[in-house]
């Protein structure tokens, strides 16, 4: 993963403006085919995707600063995402330094507990590992810095077969969603005065899952459209697909899959970026 952050940033900086910037979770990094958004839309598109696991506060923080006047920011996160796994971005940012600031704890006293946790985790994995053979260690392909191609998609050919059942399910439960809502308006209110634009869309997710929580998927809607401060441009029911759509998980969409998708988005997208 620390590969992939590093090129995908690299990128991101060299690009041009005008450029589309994906940001999300991994929704986004297996459902959009992004050498083919630029071709339609004519302009560089950079998928800044990684894991929902790096939590909403990481994904915004970490693209901020290198967006510019002109740039156009989609954000694609998953249903009721939030601040994520600190030992999964405390790792991160210990392999890519930069990552530090992209970081958020509620308080001096979280950020101390968190770090002390860490610390405490990887010095008890590598005691065990001084035990145990690295044998047992299996290297997660799709996070691999080989896996993703130069705009920041996992690669077509790995992802092609679907591995049913679908990992990640369970019924959603219905909630608040105001704390992560500022959040992004927050975001938008800062891309705004830089002079990008930024667009909402729904994450693709599997059939099964929509149909164990419908309710709760539509009261986040109702949440967004009441008082979400940028341009929702689908709805739920635009990005869901029959489970054969997808890869390993329910948001995981495999090929030609995302493409189907990709183009559906294009489309919602295209009327506002004339």
């Amino acid at each position: 993963m620390a590969g992939a952050i590093i090129d995908k940033h690299k990128r991101l900086n060299d690009l041009p403006s005008p450029k589309l910037i994906l940001i999300g979770g991994s929704n986004v990094m297996f459902g959009f085919n992004s050498p083919y958004m630029e071709q339609e839309l004519k302009m560089p598109v950079q998928n800044m995707a990684l894991a929902a696991s790096l939590g909403l506060s990481f994904m915004l923080n970490e693209v901020k600063e290198d967006i510019k006047k002109g740039d156009v920011v989609l954000l694609s996160i998953e249903y009721f995402l939030n601040e994520g796994d600190d030992n999964i971005k405390l790792f991160l940012a210990e392999l890519y330094p930069p990552a530090k600031k992209y970081i958020e704890f509620p308080n001096v006293l979280e950020d101390l507990k968190a770090n002390c946790k860490y610390i405490f985790r990887e010095l008890r994995k590598y005691l065990l590992l001084k035990v145990l053979s690295n044998d047992n260690h299996i290297d997660d392909v799709a996070y691999s810095r080989k896996a993703f191609n130069k705009n920041g998609n996992i690669r077509e050919e790995l992802r092609l077969v679907s591995h049913l059942p679908l990992n990640d399910g369970g019924p959603i439960a219905r909630k608040s969603y105001s704390e992560s809502i500022t959040k992004i308006n927050k975001f938008v209110e800062l891309m705004e005065s830089k002079g990008a634009k930024v667009y909402f869309v729904f994450p693709c997710l599997a059939e099964s899952q929509y149909k164990l929580s419908p309710e709760a998927i539509e009261d986040l809607h109702q949440q967004y459209k009441k008082s979400l401060k940028t341009k929702i441009i689908n709805s739920p029911i635009d990005s869901v697909y029959p489970d054969s759509c997808f890869y390993d998980t329910i948001y995981h969409l495999r090929s030609p899959y995302h493409t189907v998708h990709t183009k559906k988005v294009i489309k919602d997208l295209e009327q506002y970026l004339e």
